[in-house]
């Protein structure tokens, strides 16, 4: 009997498969081998489980990332994204593409995040809310607009001081040339 396990990536998930080659044996070698392949079987769910808290502790270890390395993991979504659908959509609609493409590198986003505004220690009722905040720790800001404007930015900076939060990055969807239109901006 062979018994090969093959660990393969697969659009970054692990994928586990196990090739098992029995000989032909007589009726004797029956209950032999059904013995054997059972616990081939327990073993491969064995595996199987392993993998899965790897992949769950992959996940939850991601936030030591370096804001550096998340944000080149949104910067490689952003690309895929722009390529799937082009310019010209709205905001939205590129929004919610790219957490998904987001959540699918294993990144953790929350969307449409309310922003807290303290004035002289008193909470205003008044609510800002940011497009994507990434792992806690980097906000995007999306536009689909034909001209940028440096408010855009400052925006951008403001809800990072606010959040007292390090890195964001503000992307126009609507352009011909998206390595332009994607601007970096540290509080």
């Amino acid at each position: 009997m062979v018994m090969q396990l093959c660990m393969r990536k697969v659009d970054t998930k692990a994928v586990m498969t196990v090739r098992i080659k029995l000989p032909i044996f007589s009726a004797g070698m029956f209950l032999k081998n059904f013995i054997l392949f059972t616990q081939l079987i327990l073993i491969y769910n064995v595996l199987e489980k392993v993998t899965q808290i790897s992949q769950i502790t992959q996940i939850l270890f991601s936030s030591k990332m370096t804001d550096n390395e998340i944000s080149y993991q949104i910067r490689g979504a952003v690309f895929d994204v722009y390529n799937a659908l082009g310019p010209g959509l709205l905001e939205s609609v590129y929004e919610e593409a790219l957490c998904f493409e987001l959540e699918l590198r294993g990144l953790k986003v929350e969307r449409q995040v309310d922003v807290p505004l303290i004035y002289k220690g008193n909470t205003l009722k008044t609510s800002l809310r940011l497009d994507i905040l990434v792992e806690k720790r980097v906000i995007i800001e999306l536009k689909s607009v034909e001209e940028m404007k440096p408010v855009f930015g400052k925006q951008i900076l403001t809800y990072l001081r606010l959040m007292n939060l390090h890195l964001g990055l503000l992307i126009n969807f609507n352009t011909s040339d998206l390595k332009e239109s994607i601007q970096r901006i540290v509080n």
